[in-house]
């Protein structure tokens, strides 16, 4: 909350330099490129279903959860293309967002000790796991109603992809595998507000959600487990730009 409040606060001071009253001839369209802050929850609800039964006597099969939540402030550029009707207050925008780097979206662990000592398989260690994404793209549209000649709200739908790589430790004994990457789509919503001055400078202040489609992945290697995840995205976005 006190990330929002700041980020809020220092939206509303750039908005106070930067709307100026303008006429409304210029702002009928452009392409515009800009950078964007944000500060975003990465919500993972994950279960894990082993596929080792030699260590279980009647052969079950051992199912383990972990819900867990990863907040994490990053930066990301965005390139766009803007229409705009004079007269009626409409408009629309297309546009493109690519975050660089990676984010770690949560990790958790778990203790397992066998209950007899003499085992053959002897699986008694910690074992972690966690998921990183990368190369996050985002194609979305903006409806707009503009109050007046500077200021706009909007409402955003788009859809986004997303690199999901699993990094397990989970090496023990007969307990071992490996999963590769999976590339991951899900749904953007969201909605927020826009200013844009006489110089073609603007700010776009919004919160922005996404609904990743559930994940799931087999390994082909030790004994086989299987993971599966649901991701979802909540964001609060200061974006500033420049529209040529």
């Amino acid at each position: 909350m006190k990330k929002l409040l700041s980020t809020l606060a220092a939206a509303f001071a750039l908005l106070t330099l930067v709307v100026m009253p303008v006429k409304a001839d210029p702002f009928d369209g452009g392409l515009a490129v800009g950078v964007i802050v944000a500060s975003a929850d990465f919500n993972t609800d994950g279960k894990e279903t082993e596929g080792n039964a030699l260590n279980s006597p009647n052969g079950e099969i051992e199912n383990i959860s972990k819900k867990f939540t990863k907040t994490k402030d990053y930066a990301s550029l965005f390139a766009e293309a803007t229409v705009r009707t004079s007269g009626l207050g409409v408009g629309l925008t297309l546009g493109g967002e690519y975050i660089p780097g990676k984010v770690v979206l949560g990790s958790g662990s778990r203790t397992d000790t066998t209950a007899d000592a003499t085992e053959t398989n002897q699986d008694d260690n910690t074992y972690t796991a966690e998921a990183e994404a990368s190369d996050l793209f985002t194609l979305y549209v903006e409806p707009t109603f503009y109050l007046n000649d500077s200021i706009g709200i909007y409402g955003r739908l788009g859809m986004a992809s997303v690199n999901v790589k699993s990094l397990e430790n989970i090496e023990s004994g007969t307990d071992s595998s490996a999963y590769g990457d999976k590339m991951v789509t899900g749904t953007v919503t969201g909605f927020g507000i826009r200013a844009i001055s006489p110089w073609g400078i603007f700010v776009k202040v919004d919160y922005s959600e996404v609904d990743y489609d559930n994940i799931t992945m087999t390994s082909n290697s030790g004994n086989k487990n299987k993971i599966s995840a649901d991701i979802d995205q909540e964001a609060t976005r200061l974006l500033v730009g420049y529209q040529f």
